[in-house]
């Protein structure tokens, strides 16, 4: 659930603080001086095997996106509360992402628009390492991503058939900062204790695509995911036994504009 304003913008702020759907962001950018809010809401359950407890998982966010240029945008999101599953602590606060996206200067509204973002993440509360949810570091992560929309009618984008495509990079500060841990794979057994010794460093992609159905409401799908070119070995993915996230998602929603 995503609720923003001002209300006749039909788009969103990203987790990762630029304009576009839930998770994909768009190459194009807010107007200069205009200021934009949005409160994300995200809940998942899943009952356990033996059906005697559920285990449950919700974030909620704020988010802050001013137009600094015609072609700049500076983010700003902050979790306020995040479940911490599989865990015996409550929910936490979670990291501040800090953003500054912006996208090639043009004569006129391209059908094929280019943009790219730089952010921080600095974790301001205890919820790190989270289970179902995208890796959040326990120190600062650095991380850029390039961007490309392509718009059916660039002149009127609340009109127009878009689709986005995403490509980035961030780099987790992570090396010590976790417990060093006994790892257990299934058929494998224990395969540690492991070392601490190595920082994470994390792929991100996604697609997404919109389209208008009426003036004020527009549908939109959104396929994200990640991969770790290296990976802290005492990670809740680590443990997982895979360097391919298991956390990717195909997002489909409805927008509506009031």
């Amino acid at each position: 659930l995503m609720i923003g304003f001002p209300v006749e913008q039909a788009e969103g702020i990203t987790s990762y603080g630029g304009n576009g759907l839930v998770r994909v962001q768009s190459a194009n950018n807010v107007y200069s001086g205009a200021l934009w809010g949005t409160i994300n809401l995200d809940y998942a359950q899943k009952s356990h095997s033996s059906g005697d407890f559920t285990f449950r998982d919700g974030t909620g966010a704020i988010s802050l996106l001013y137009g600094v240029h015609r072609y700049l945008e500076i983010g700003i999101n902050q979790t306020i509360y995040q479940d911490r599953v599989f865990s015996s602590a409550g929910p936490a606060l979670g990291p501040l992402r800090i953003s500054l996206k912006g996208n090639v200067p043009t004569s006129q509204p391209p059908t094929i628009n280019f943009g790219a973002q730089i952010f921080v993440s600095i974790p301001v509360g205890a919820a790190s390492n989270v289970h179902w949810e995208s890796y959040i570091s326990p120190s600062a992560s650095v991380g850029g991503m390039i961007i490309m929309s392509l718009d059916s009618n660039p002149l009127d984008l609340n009109r127009s058939k878009r689709l986005h495509f995403n490509a980035g990079i961030i780099y987790h500060n992570d090396k010590n900062k976790f417990a060093t841990i006994e790892i257990v794979q299934p058929g494998k057994g224990v395969i540690g204790p492991s070392a601490n010794g190595k920082n994470s460093l994390q792929t991100i992609f996604g697609v997404g695509l919109q389209a208008p159905l009426r003036d004020n409401i527009h549908f939109f799908t959104e396929l994200t995911g990640e991969y770790f070119m290296d990976l802290n070995p005492n990670t809740a993915i680590a443990a997982e036994g895979s360097d391919i996230s298991t956390y990717v998602r195909i997002t489909p929603g409805i927008r509506y504009q009031f």
